[in-house]
């Protein structure tokens, strides 16, 4: 009396409130015998919590492709702003771009800032930027000489 042992029993797949209590209570022992050797089948049981796990159809995941208009970035290219350079150890011109008008195939070389609501991207002088056909960003750092 007044110690616990919760303990998670796996119910099988189909209407709970179909399962009765002795049932009920037949799955717990089986859990709790198997995880401590015995069990007390006197002793009453108490629910503590309830866990559902839901599943849905799996189905793969289909990105949308950007249209291609030309590789060109210039049409993004919203200005220049100073930003530290780490390399240089002093605030240089970075070129700002708007994220949503780099179209797919876009390439552009560092220092640059790319623009958008949810981030920003920062590519420094010794990297380089490419945009793939589902519009992912793929920075690739140059390797010091």
């Amino acid at each position: 009396v007044g110690q616990g042992c919760e303990v998670d029993v796996p119910v099988p797949e189909r209407d709970f409130s179909a399962l009765t209590r002795e049932e009920v209570r037949r799955l717990f022992d089986e859990v709790y015998g198997a995880l401590f050797g015995r069990t007390y089948p006197d002793s009453p049981l108490e629910f503590v919590t309830f866990k559902t796990v839901v599943r849905l159809p799996t189905r793969p995941l289909r990105l949308r492709k950007l249209e291609r208009t030309g590789a060109d970035a210039r049409k993004a290219l919203k200005g220049t702003r100073l930003a530290y350079s780490p390399q240089q150890r002093k605030l240089v011109p970075f070129d700002v771009y708007d994220r949503y008008r780099l179209p797919a195939g876009a390439e552009l070389a560092g220092p640059a800032i790319i623009e958008e609501r949810e981030s920003t991207t920062v590519v420094g002088e010794d990297a380089s930027v490419r945009v793939e056909d589902h519009g992912f960003l793929f920075v690739e750092i140059k390797e010091a000489a």
